[in-house]
């Protein structure tokens, strides 16, 4: 096991924490709107830069990369489309979710309909994310986990004993930044996350992209055009198994609509902005943020089937060395 990589992890989350909690430790936490929406007090940036990091997890860094490496850009529909719905929730749904002054997608459920209807969703949202998304997230993020770290081999177990043990410390950790500064702790973190993945993000991909041209960014950039032009096609075939291209006219939007714009998850990052303004700024920072991901997406495949993207992670760790 690497324990100075381990040991600057574990260094980097606290200093993170620490710098949350500075910011956030005047919020009050007191009642429900302090906790759970950070006493309404995030600015445009913090918004936007929690969003991404709530939306951002091994589902796009490993699934989607995974895909486009094997069936090429049509991945990329699921990023740019959501722009649509991104757009249309800073521009329509949050109006409304401000106007009525609620604090979850349930409660305007409630205002809209009634309290029985409000509970029926409450139930399937916590039902979808407990039994769905929460599992995924987890088991994949302790593959990368258990890889980056060998927590296998040092534990001296297998692979999936060690999943579980990461997936609890994940858990763990999770549970008490919630309970340590409620959303307002969270969101902070996240902003330094959100930089953090981008910047390294683009990182990677320069420096994969210079490696694939000797050296030279540009001859890196120009053999992976030229060389790879049969993947570029971003709509998927009829029958595609990832993404058919009949579905970004009738699948996607309506899925997109639900996950970015009543998607309690993501909502209530931008319900916890100062004002209307600050959570529309946020908003379309995100996307903003999605409409370039196709260009990350594409650069990771390019230099995973090039097998230059280990390459470039070997240099970013002898820069930081």
């Amino acid at each position: 096991m690497n324990w100075f990589a381990i040991a600057s992890f574990v260094g980097i989350l606290l200093a993170i924490y620490l710098y949350a909690f500075y910011r956030s430790k005047n919020v009050d936490k007191k009642d429900t709107e302090g906790y759970f929406l950070g006493g309404r007090s995030l600015v445009g940036t913090t918004v936007g830069m929690s969003i991404i990091m709530t939306n951002l997890s091994t589902e796009q860094l490993v699934g989607q990369n995974g895909q486009s490496y094997v069936k090429g850009m049509e991945v990329m529909a699921w990023e740019v489309t959501a722009s649509i719905a991104i757009v249309l929730c800073a521009w329509v749904f949050l109006p409304k979710y401000f106007k009525y002054g609620v604090n979850t997608i349930s409660d305007f459920i409630e205002v809209r309909y009634d309290t029985m209807t409000k509970r029926i969703v409450s139930f399937l949202f916590m039902f979808t994310y407990t039994v769905s998304f929460m599992p995924v997230v987890l088991y994949s993020g302790s593959l990368i986990f258990n890889d980056l770290f060998g927590i296998e081999e040092s534990l001296g177990v297998n692979s999936m004993t060690a999943v579980i043990i990461i997936a609890s410390c994940i858990g763990l950790i999770g549970i008490f930044y919630l309970f340590a500064g409620g959303l307002s702790l969270i969101a902070h973190s996240d902003s330094i996350y959100g930089l953090g993945l981008i910047l390294g993000g683009l990182l990677v991909t320069i420096l994969g992209i210079i490696t694939v041209g000797d050296s030279t960014f540009l001859n890196g950039l120009d053999r992976l055009i030229t060389e790879s032009s049969d993947k570029l096609n971003a709509w998927g075939d009829i029958d595609s198994e990832i993404v058919p291209w009949p579905t970004l006219f009738f699948g996607m939007l309506f899925n997109n609509l639900y996950f970015w714009c009543t998607n309690q998850m993501i909502v209530q990052k931008a319900l916890a902005a100062k004002n209307l303004k600050e959570a529309q700024k946020g908003t379309m920072l995100v996307g903003f943020f999605k409409v370039c991901g196709a260009f990350f997406l594409w650069c990771f495949r390019e230099l995973l089937r090039t097998n230059c993207l280990e390459t470039a992670c070997r240099w970013i760790w002898l820069i930081r060395s």
